[in-house]
């Protein structure tokens, strides 16, 4: 049984890469159930939500070499969001760019604004293998203009 250091210090191998595999196998599924595309949006880690339950929630999609891999992260400003540092890099793995996701947590939505970055400035004392100040922030070359699809997290 995995600690909660290892799933934090192999995050992407453990947790990231195969969820984006399950997202998009239940999005399948979803819709061989007859359901319409708009009921099929999927919050991580795989359950229904739907457009506007969490405004502030972005989906990041990573590109981790051949892999996709997927983590989360808040919206905290017009041009900033807060994840954990371990989704850009892990002992395993660190990720080239990302597409950030916001307006939908589905990973195949159209009507998402998606933003390319990969401009990620983790804490200076962040430590990977000992999981310490596991905090970054992503920062948007544009500010975004809210919407009620997005808004930016109370904190």
């Amino acid at each position: 049984m995995s600690s909660i250091l290892d799933t934090a210090r192999h995050y992407h191998k453990l947790i990231g890469i195969p969820l984006a595999k399950k997202i998009m196998q239940n999005k399948l599924k979803c819709r061989n159930n007859g359901k319409s595309k708009s009921e099929c949006r999927l919050a991580v880690p795989g359950n229904f939500s739907r457009i506007g339950d969490f405004p502030f929630a972005a989906c990041l999609i990573l590109f981790i070499g051949g892999e996709n891999s997927i983590c989360s992260a808040s919206l905290i400003s017009r041009n900033r969001l807060v994840t954990a540092a371990h989704c850009w890099y892990d002992s395993d793995y660190r990720a080239n760019s990302m597409i950030v996701m916001l307006g939908s947590l589905n990973m195949k939505d159209d009507t998402a604004t998606r933003i390319t970055t990969n401009d990620v400035v983790t804490h200076p004392k962040y430590d990977n293998e000992l999981v310490i100040n596991d905090i970054a922030i992503i920062r948007l070359k544009n500010k975004i203009t809210l919407s009620s699809k997005y808004q930016i997290s109370i904190l």
